[in-house]
């Protein structure tokens, strides 16, 4: 799983921001803020190591329009990822800076380290990631045997070519993968390359299975060319395909028990085909005469496709390893948003799930621990947890969390005044 995610002059995020991720992580802010930009990291990163760097710069309008506007100290921006899993635990992070154009974007560095053993500390694997952007001259001689005694030729470092597989190297004896400070052009965890090195393959096997969605009514409504494609795409673009190719026998019967429970009187769902185009239909049980109403996406209202493409999502298989959904509640009526609850806390034990939310009804059944308050303040994003008073006062169930919303509204942690 993705326990934490790092970032600094990213879109609205100006210094350095840490996000940490359980199974279960919601973003609760103002409008503008930048709770989309936050959970944008992790579409980001996906799209680093499925496409290149230069894909997902170019698809947020070049580097000038994703770097943070009011920086001040460096152009630089900097993205670091925290994975653990059942086959180890590791960090990886790079740095890049505008190239060409300056709509273009240049790696100037890129470090990761990679432990097999699972239940190494938090602290040595922070250390070990943070000695490789000291110089060797620096390090004691304990840190010296345990970054070079992992890397076969220290002097690779201060290359400026492209990446090879000689910057990985397993030693005997060690138990630290270590991609050491390089420059290059582009992430060496889009290359071919990473394939061939099985000890970081969990590393980039979690983030190639990240789906951040924004599912617009327009998209969904509109007939869809055929597109197994997995995970469903962002914006729902083949939601249609998923759908079709979800299985009955596993999932069927639970998306219609929703979508009869959040929509009303619809009790079935089918894709057609015409034209080389799927066309998504719900039916909305029988007429008078018997015969049975079918009404394509094109007739549902903007709340019952949003509502049908994240079920879709949630139901997808294989499961992505992170689902993040962007104001999920949209559409929802209020009686029914618990029912949404459910459904996104029986998909946290499959897919790690973040979320971003305005609604009071849907706070109240999270656990105050699980919600991360996200603030603008001089221009730029900050995270935080709720403050540790607020958060008491719901646990001791003294004021429930939409209370303390309306009330005073939540509160960061070490924000000024707390306490």
């Amino acid at each position: 799983m993705i326990t934490k995610i790092c970032a600094r002059n990213f879109r609205s995020i100006g210094e350095r921001i840490e996000l940490e991720l359980g199974a279960m992580t919601v973003l609760v802010g103002p409008n503008a803020s930048g709770k989309s930009n936050v959970a944008d990291v992790l579409r980001f990163l996906a799209e680093c190591v499925s496409t290149s760097l230069a894909s997902a710069v170019a698809a947020r309008h070049g580097f000038r329009a994703l770097r943070h506007v009011d920086t001040r100290e460096s152009s630089d921006v900097i993205i670091e990822v925290h994975v653990q899993s059942e086959r180890g635990a590791g960090i990886w992070g790079f740095t890049f800076t505008s190239w060409s154009d300056g709509d273009g974007a240049l790696v100037k560095c890129e470090r990761a380290v990679w432990f097999p053993d699972p239940a190494t500390p938090l602290e040595v694997r922070e250390h070990c990631f943070a000695l490789l952007e000291r110089h060797e001259d620096t390090w004691t001689e304990e840190e010296r045997d345990a970054i070079l005694g992992s890397v076969r030729d220290p002097a690779a470092r201060a290359a400026t070519e492209p990446a090879t597989p000689s910057y990985f190297a397993a030693h005997p004896g060690r138990d630290v993968l270590v991609l050491p400070f390089i420059r290059r052009r582009e992430l060496f965890a889009s290359a071919a390359e990473w394939k061939q090195l099985s000890s970081f393959g969990p590393f980039m096997e979690e983030l190639r299975s990240v789906a951040i969605y924004s599912l617009f009514p327009d998209v969904l409504r509109t007939p869809q060319q055929p597109d197994p494609s997995k995970p469903m795409s962002t914006k729902g673009s083949n939601w249609a395909s998923t759908l079709r190719g979800l299985e009955r026998s596993s999932w069927g019967a639970e998306l219609i028990a929703a979508l009869e429970r959040i929509a009303s009187d619809i009790d079935e769902y089918r894709v057609t085909e015409a034209g080389g185009f799927l066309i998504p239909e719900f039916r909305h049980g029988v007429d008078a005469q018997g015969r049975e109403r079918w009404h394509g996406a094109a007739q549902e209202s903007d709340g019952t496709l949003r509502v049908a493409a994240l079920l879709t999502a949630l139901f997808q298989e294989p499961a992505p390893a992170l689902l993040g959904f962007e104001e999920p509640e949209l559409g929802v009526h209020p009686g029914a948003i618990s029912l949404l609850y459910d459904f996104l806390k029986e998909a946290s034990t499959r897919s790690q799930i973040l979320l971003t939310t305005h609604s009071p009804d849907l706070l109240d059944l999270l656990p105050i621990d699980d919600i991360r308050v996200v603030e603008r303040r001089e221009g730029a994003t900050t995270v935080a947890r709720v403050d540790e008073r607020q958060r008491e006062l719901v646990r001791k169930r003294l004021m429930s969390t939409s209370d303390l919303l309306h009330a005073e509204g939540l509160r960061p942690e070490g924000a000024a005044g707390d306490g």
